[in-house]
This record gives C-alpha cells, structure tokens and sequence, in this order.
C-alpha cells in the first residue's frame, strides 16, 4: 500500500474514516519497513465524492402535477390514499431493508415528527430480504396512514418521479451519520 501512488476517493466519511483508521492499525502490527506519515498523507489525498444525482431529479417536469399518476399505482394498498395536500412534507427513504440501513433511527424521527405535529407522508422505499428488521414493520404498523409508496419499486422512471415529487430525501444508514 503506498498512498503517494494514488488519491482516494470515498461516498461517504464513514468509509473514507474506516480505511484510514483500518491502515492505521495495520501498520502498527509491521515490525519495519513502514513509511512515516502514510496514513497522513492518505488522510491528506483522500476525499469523499457525494454520490451524483441528475439535475433532472430535482427539476418538477413542465406538465407535473403535485402529485404524479405514474407513482399513484404503487402507492401501499394500507396506507395514505388521496390527494397530498398542500403544506404536507413528503419524506422519501430509500435503502435496503436491513439493519445497517438504520431502519430504528427511522422509526424514532417518525415518532418525533408525529408527537410535534408536523403532517408528513413517507415513500418507505427499498428490497427487503430474508427477514425484515423489526422498526420496518413497525413503521407500517404504526405509520400505515402516513405511508405512501412501500417496497421495491423496479420501474426507474417511476423511482424518478417519487424522488423528485418529495421534498427530502432521508437517509439514516449507519455508514452516514
């Protein structure tokens, strides 16, 4: 490993953090050979570039109505199902649905954004797997009146609507905060 070969690129801090600090207790266990400042210097090259969105995601289409037909057919039989209502906050979470994925962190912001208030809908978005972590289920249990979209969506020009028709895009995986 020589960090003066190359600059690293990272998605993300925790990643970037986790390979310097990882190297860092690697090259303490070699006995010599070692070369000083490495890990500084790879601190120094490294960089975390945000993974990029089109500039069409965050651009209402011309004929876009408050909210898209073409998303309305996925919508979860279970949950919210009329119109968004103006002043509403529209939540879209999108991640695998596993553990790491932060899937608790979600559950409490939830709660918190219900006892003070704030009228919101969630696109609860992503594959779930062999077993499904319990805040997920408890979020439809719970929040089924709020949920707009929930699961895997295949379709990408249905994906793109849902994103660009919220307002925020909420992630709470372990590796972002």
């Amino acid at each position: 490993m020589s960090s003066r070969l190359c600059r690293e690129s990272f998605n993300s801090e925790f990643n970037r953090r986790t390979m310097i600090d990882g190297a860092a207790r690697l090259l303490k266990r070699f006995p010599d050979g070692v070369p000083m400042g490495a890990c500084e210097e790879m601190e120094r090259k490294s960089r975390v570039l945000p993974v990029p969105l089109e500039d069409s995601l965050f651009i209402a289409a011309r004929n876009a109505t408050p909210e898209p037909s073409v998303a309305r057919k996925y919508r979860w039989t279970q949950g919210y199902q009329g119109a968004i209502p103006p002043g509403v906050l529209v939540i879209r979470w999108a991640a695998r649905w596993e553990y790491d994925k932060g899937p608790e962190r979600l559950l409490c912001i939830l709660r918190g954004l219900k006892s003070k208030g704030v009228d919101f809908l969630l696109n609860l978005m992503g594959q779930s797997f062999h077993s499904c972590p319990e805040a997920l289920m408890r979020i439809q249990r719970d929040f089924a009146q709020h949920l707009l979209v929930v699961g895997y969506v295949q379709n990408a020009e249905t994906y793109r609507d849902i994103l660009r028709n919220s307002h925020v895009f909420l992630s709470t995986a372990q590796h972002e905060v």
